[in-house]
Order: C-alpha cells, then structure tokens, then sequence
C-alpha cells in the first residue's frame, strides 16, 4: 500500500506544474475492501450503471461487493456490483481469460487450480476511479478495465506462444441464483443474451448484455446445464457457459460490453456508447469524468494521507445511487414496465436508511441537478407502481431495513431550494407512503409509538417514523398546507418512549408498561443494529426537545459525555457507545453544539476523523453503505455535518484543511479558510463570514450555495464561550404540543388492529401525561373539539362504537387524535341439537 500511495501523489505534483490538477491520483480505490467496508476496486463512472470489478468470492460474510483484499485468487471480471453494501449481489456478465485446456469449473480458493480460478498479488494490481489493473499469474494474463457510463471495456494481453481463450459465465453472481439464462452468438465477434436470477439483496433481476470482441474467436463452445452443445449459436437454460478460442495472437483482445434492463437492442444501443473508441480513449473519458465529478470540492493541506482519504471518500461517495436507463432514454421501473424518460435521467440504488443521513444532503451542495434527478425519479415511482421508494436496489423494492426514508430526501432537496419537480405528486406520494401500513404505521399511530410486543425493533421503528413524519409536515408547512400539523404531531411521538427514569428511549408495550429487564448497552430485539445509547439521541427534528426532556443543557452534556466515555459492553474500534461502523450513531457528535458547548463537538468530531478512517484497504470502520461512511468524512473533514436532513442549516464541527473551495452547479464558489490549522488545533477560536464575525455554530445552506467566504481561527485551547449563546445554538425546531391521549381498557389489552371486541360493554380510561390538560372525545367517529364531551372520569361503551380522543391545555398545541374502535359481539342463537344416533360425532 505504501508503494500505491507514493505514486498517487508524484502524479498531482507533476499535473500543478501544468497549471492543472488530477484529483484522481489522490483516490485510492482499494480503501474499504478489506475488514467491513465492502467497497471493490473495480472501475465504474460516476454514478454509472456499470460496475466492472473482479470478482474474488461470492458467498462469505465479506463477500458483498464480490472482492475482499485478502482473497489471493480472482474467479472473473462481472459488469454489475454494489459498493459497502453489507449484503451482496451483482456480479452480473463474468468473463474470464486463460490459456490451456479448458475448465468450466470456477474451482476452490484454496486450490484455484481446480477451475478457471487464476492467483494474484497486490503486488501486480492497480485501480484508480475509471481503471483496473491486474496481472494472473497463473497464465501470466494482464487484465485492465475501464467503463463508460453504460459500458465496460477488457483488456486482455495474453503471453506471447500461448492460445488465447475466454470464458464468459452466465450463471455466476453474487449471492444469488441464476433462474433462466440465455446466449446468441452472432458471426465470430458478436455476442448478446440476458442473465436472470433470483436471490441476494436485490431479489431479482433480468439483465440484457450486447458484447464484442475486438477480434473474431476461431471456435465457441457452449456449455448448457452441464453438457456441451455442438453446432448451435445459441442457447437458453438455468446453467450456461460459453468458451471462446481465438488461437495464438501478439495482439491484446478487448472484449466490449453493454449492459441493459430493457432488452438487448437497448444493450446493443448502449454499447453503441463508446463507438469508435480505443480502450484508451475510453479510459481518458472516464478520467476526464472523474476530476470533473472530485473537482466539485478543491482541499489544501500538507497531510497528504488526508487528502487521500477525503478524495477516495468522495469517489465512493460518487458511485451510488446508479444510472437506471438505456442512452435512448427507455428504462424499465419498479413495476416492471417500459418507460422513457423525460427530462431527467432515471436513477437506482437508493439505500435510504443510510444515505438520507449524509450522502443526499451532500449531493444538494455539489451535485444539485442530480439530486433533483434522485426527486423525479422518485416521483416516477409513485406516479408507475403506487409508492415512493424505501429501499430500492437495481430497480427493486427490498425489504431490508426500517423507516420511509425517501421522505426526508424530497425534504432535505425542498427545503434546501432544489426544484424543477412537481411537488404536489411528491407530497402525494409523500403522505401515502407515510400511510401505508409498513414499519406498524398502524401501530404507531394507535399508541402513539409501536409497542415492543407486537413487533420486533420497536424502538427505533417509532423514532425514525418520527423523523420521517416530521419531513412530511416540513414540506406542508412551506407549501402552505393546513395538514402539516398531523404529522408535526406525530413527529414528537419519540417522547412516548422516553424514560425519565433512566433517560433512555426505553421499550415500551401495548399496556403502556416499561420493559422490565433494560440495559441500555445490550444489543437487543428492540433496536436495529444498535442499543438505546445510540438510538436515544435519534431525534435530529428536535434535539431541544430531548434537551428539555433530560432536564436541560447540562444534564443533556453529561449525558453525551458518559455516551463517549462508557466502556460496557462497548466493540472493538468503538468510542465509548458510539459506533461509527454503523449509521445511527453519525449525527451524534454535533449535538454537543445544541447544549452549548461545541467545542466538544469540535474535539470529538476530530477524533472520530483521525481514528475512523485510513488510507489503507481496511480504512473504513464499517460497512461505506452505498456511501454514506465516505459522505460523512466529506462533509465532516469540509467542517460541518447535516445533523437534521430537511433542514436548510447544517452544525459545524472541526475542519481539518487549511482551505476548501466547494463549486456548486450554480456557478458559485464556497471557500472554507481554516487559519493556525493542524492535527493538534481542533478547536474553532472565532470565525468571519464573509468578512464579517460569525459566532454562530451552524451554517446556512444558502450561504454556501451563493458563494462567499468562511475564515475559521483555530488553536489548541478550545473557546468554551463561543456558541453558548442560545442564539448561537443550531435553531430550536421545536413543536410544542400534547402529548395523544392513552386509552386503557378495564381488564382488556388493545390489539394491534385496534379494534376491542365486547360482549357486554368496555370500561374505558382515558390519560394524558402533562398534567392539567383537558381530554375531549367522542365516540361517533368525530374529530373531538373543545365542544365535544369532556372527560372527567372512566366511562363504559356499551355498543359497537369509534371511540376518538384529543387533548387541549393553554400554551400547547392540541395533541394527536387518539383513535379506536369498538365492536360488541352478536351472540349467534343456540342451536338444539337432537340426540346423536351411536357412532355419529356432531361438531358445532
């Protein structure tokens, strides 16, 4: 690795002589493939639909991207792949070159010998963004790669006096199964067919290709479901192989490919893409992409390695969400039909429950036509199949993790001022997804949090509806809409699970009862892949909130303090209970800030930058997420992080260049001035905006997006009175309303469809938790008002009813209408039944 990063910056030093900068020497495309980050080496364009990567395993714990740096052996070179994604799939369209006699087998790790399997070392393979570099060294073949945005080029230089012969493996994949396959070869250069499987994380898949080689092969073999067919160009079934012979040549064998969900003519189209163009002009191409897409943020500073690490974060940051149509505009959406895009480019690969935290805030600052693509291609979704996605990966909805997190992308773009959309279908869309009854929105919305014995993950299902809820009413709110205070409502139900007791967000049941047996460090059902340490501070839309909650800014402080400082139970690479190799814990370090002591931020925030992140291959301490690890760094290592997406403000922490220059789309530039900086000078003395002093610890998205300037003093004594002021304090978004009315019911629990069945008549209790407020219900199935029944004491229901309920008090917004329905039981006749004959049994 040293090796590697010695040459990635002799090739910048030498491009500043020419008054020009290559951003690309600086990434390092193997950090993330070894340990947890999952990235591959392989090379793709920004943001494109190919990704042709080797492939040195498929099914491990750390097989997702298809490539882990301490594999010694490569099975082929595939078109498709997924970067830190922490499960697997892709490796679509695997070819392979080799020499001698022919294997069909992939053969074993550990004896690649067995099969079409070769050896190789780090020691003879490079990559850089748009490029991939290898030698086998069992054939002594040297492999490059390089992509334009829909197509993928090999470059095979075969030894001199050997014959020459491809294999390309239709049923190989990631994580997955192949289905139905098919191949037709066309003359002795062309190829096309499709790929269908099922399995891995995105479920299914059909993929076309078109393929050419550079020269005409002398014979193909073709193997269907174990036997070889003879005579025949083409061929359809669950297994399929093809060898292609091409005898000895002194000339290297560039094997083209498009890829295509629509059909092969849209793969023949695509591939039409780099007509034309060498190997080599392709690669300038996809190099010229890539410093376009990096030079969206210039950074300076003599730590080399940092440099590294935030432009190799960038380019990851850049791979995700992917191109999703062919070059004529057609592409296939979720519902499986055929459309043309209009206006915008279609895009997949939206893992939302990482991504809404950092990498599509950050695509609003740098990339801000395509975060306006992400929003209509989204809109596309609800308008074809009925929903806004949730957790789409190559054009499927995957069940994979909680919320409904494209709420807070279209938010975040909204809010921010990104527009050329129709917003009215996104706010449609937006509402019925937060309708639907998926992640126990039904549940949620009866008790006002989901109870942790009807479902698993309870806790944090309620606190991120929570989030997403309140995106929702931000949207209604600045387009005038009357309704936005539903969901402001239920935004706050977070306090619903919140114990004063312990100051946790504790599980919570469906009688209203604290669990029990609750240590806050156990990994446990009730969270999703964290404990109630990370989950507890999960309320970005209203940290204030939680401050008062736990009894102020000093409590809040101490709080976040023993957060960074315990050592129960806590994993390796872990700072305290936060856990940086996992989303939920990334916004955490900024909320120091809105307690008034952001120069804690500012300490923990370099810590977390220093220690969680490297320049070699296990440089990343967990899974990259699609992107979301690397968008952290960027926004981070820049100075400031979008702790609450949906917001048009982001908090500062601690920036670690001396100077950053962001270009925008729309012409302005940003520049970040941080004066006296250094590994050892974390902490912000006083800052100038624009020539004049700024004492706030946040920082408008509007300031950045029409260019200025922002001069941070750093030193090694922290400031403690800067950002104490309240008015200096990230803005209070608090909603202050009541807390929904519970209904309890004498001697019955309440059942998850919310409807209690009687025979005789139900007792009901009605309470709410702040006290002197009002309580007014009906029980028609009206919305309650001041005018309807006041309640003052239990009351029976003695006919099949709905009962709804609100609370008022002075100073408060009116509470969520609490809502439930009562059915009374029809008891059926008694039937007479007349005596049985013997041997006859009569059920009733």
């Amino acid at each position: 690795m040293k090796k590697q990063l010695l040459i990635l910056f002799i090739i910048p030093l030498i491009n500043a002589c020419s008054g020009q900068r290559d951003y690309t020497a600086y990434v390092n495309p193997f950090i993330g493939t070894d340990a947890d980050g999952y990235t591959f080496p392989g090379a793709v364009a920004p943001f494109g639909m190919v990704q042709l990567s080797p492939d040195t395993r498929v099914k491990t714990s750390r097989g997702s991207s298809g490539y882990h740096y301490s594999d010694k052996s490569i099975m082929g070179f595939s078109h498709t792949h997924y970067s830190g994604t922490g499960e697997g799939s892709g490796g679509d369209i695997l070819f392979m070159p080799f020499t001698g006699e022919i294997q069909w087998s992939v053969g074993e790790t550990d004896d690649p010998s067995s099969g079409y399997r070769a050896t190789f070392s780090h020691r003879n393979e490079q990559a850089s963004p748009g490029y991939y570099k290898v030698l086998l060294e069992d054939d002594n073949i040297s492999v490059e790669l390089t992509v334009s945005e829909r197509a993928g080029l090999q470059r095979y230089i075969f030894p001199e006096g050997k014959k020459a012969n491809i294999i390309l493996d239709l049923q190989h994949g990631i994580n997955d199964k192949a289905d139905s396959l098919y191949l037709q070869v066309i003359g002795n250069r062309r190829i096309r067919g499709f790929r269908k499987s099922v399995g891995g994380l995105r479920m299914y898949q059909k993929l076309y290709f078109s393929a050419e080689f550079s020269q005409p092969f002398s014979e193909v073999l073709i193997m269907k479901d174990g036997s070889i067919v003879k005579n025949k160009k083409e061929a359809a079934g669950r297994s399929l192989k093809a060898c292609f012979r091409f005898g000895q040549t002194e000339e290297p064998i560039i094997v083209r490919t498009a890829i295509s969900k629509v059909d092969m003519e849209g793969a023949q189209k695509n591939l039409n893409e780099i007509n034309g163009k060498s190997f080599d002009e392709v690669k300038e191409l996809a190099h010229s992409m890539w410093n376009k897409a990096l030079g969206k943020i210039e950074v300076e500073t003599k730590d080399e390695n940092s440099i590294s690490v935030f432009y190799t974060a960038l380019y990851h940051a850049c791979i995700h969400p992917s191109l999703d149509m062919d070059v004529d505009g057609r592409y296939r959406s979720t519902n499986n039909k055929i459309y043309k895009a209009e206006n915008f480019n279609d895009y997949t690969n939206f893992s939302l429950w990482d991504t809404f935290r950092a990498l599509h805030p950050l695509h609003t600052i740098i990339n801000e036509e395509r975060a306006r693509d992400f929003v209509k291609t989204f809109i596309e979704r609800y308008e074809h199949s009925g929903s806004l996605p949730v957790f789409e990966l190559s054009g499927n909805e995957v069940p994979s993790m909680i919320g409904y997190h494209s709420l807070p992308v279209i938010a975040d773009a909204y809010i921010k001022g990104v527009r050329g959309y129709d917003i009215d279908k996104a706010v449609e869309g937006m509402k019925l997804l937060a309708k639907l009854p998926w992640e126990k929105r039904n549940l949620f919305k009866l008790f006002g949090f989901v109870p942790y014995d009807y479902t698993v993950q309870s806790v944090s299902r309620t606190l991120e509806n929570c989030f997403d809820d309140w995106c929702l009413a931000q949207v209604l709110k600045e387009t005038g809409s009357a309704s936005y205070q539903r969901y402001a409502n239920r935004a706050n139900f977070y306090r619903n699970l919140f114990d004063v007791e312990t100051d946790f967000m504790r599980p919570k049941n469906s009688a209203y009862q604290w669990l029990d047996e609750f240590n806050p460090a156990d990994y446990s059902k009730y969270y999703t892949q964290a404990n109630a340490w990370q989950y507890t501070v999960f309320v970005p839309q209203d940290v204030s909130g939680l401050i008062k909650l736990m009894s102020g800014d000093h409590v809040f402080e101490t709080w976040l303090d023993n957060y960074f400082n315990s050592k129960e139970n806590n994993k390796k690479g872990m700072i305290g209970q936060y856990n940086h190799g996992n989303e939920p814990s990334h916004h955490t370090a900024y909320l120091f800030s809105y307690a008034g002591a952001p120069w804690k931020t500012q300490r923990i925030v370099r810590r977390i930058l220093d220690t969680q992140y490297g320049v070699d291959a296990a440089g990343l301490a967990g899974n990259d997420d699609a992107g979301q690890m690397s968008a952290w760094y960027v926004l981070s290592a820049m100075g400031f992080y979008s702790v609450t997406p949906g917001t048009d403000y982001y908090v500062i922490g601690s920036p670690i260049f001396d100077r950053v220059v962001i270009h925008s789309d729309n012409g302005a530039e940003f520049e970040i001035i941080a004066e006296n900086n250094g590994s050892d000078h974390p902490y912000i003395q006083s800052a100038e905006l624009n020539g004049k002093a700024y004492t706030k610890s946040y920082l408008r998205h509007g300031d950045i997006m029409k260019g200025g300037r922002l001069i941070f003093k750093m030193d090694g004594q922290a400031n403690k009175k800067r950002g104490l002021n309240k008015d200096d304090r990230p803005p209070i978004l608090e909603f202050n309303d009541l807390p929904m009315p519970e209904i309890h019911i004498e001697g019955k629990n309440i059942p998850p469809d919310g409807v209690v069945a009687f025979k005789d008549k139900c007792t009901v209790t009605l309470n709410c938790r702040v006290p002197g407020a009002d309580i007014y219900y009906t029980v028609d199935g009206s919305e309650p008002q001041k005018n309807s029944i006041l309640y003052k004491d239990k009351f029976n229901i003695e006919r099949t009813s709905t009962l709804k309920a609100k609370a008022y008090k002075e100073g408060f917004e009116a509470s969520y209408t609490a809502a439930m329905k009562f059915r009374k039981l029809d008891l059926m006749p008694a039937y007479k039944l007349n005596a049985a004959r013997k041997g006859i049994n009569y059920s009733y």
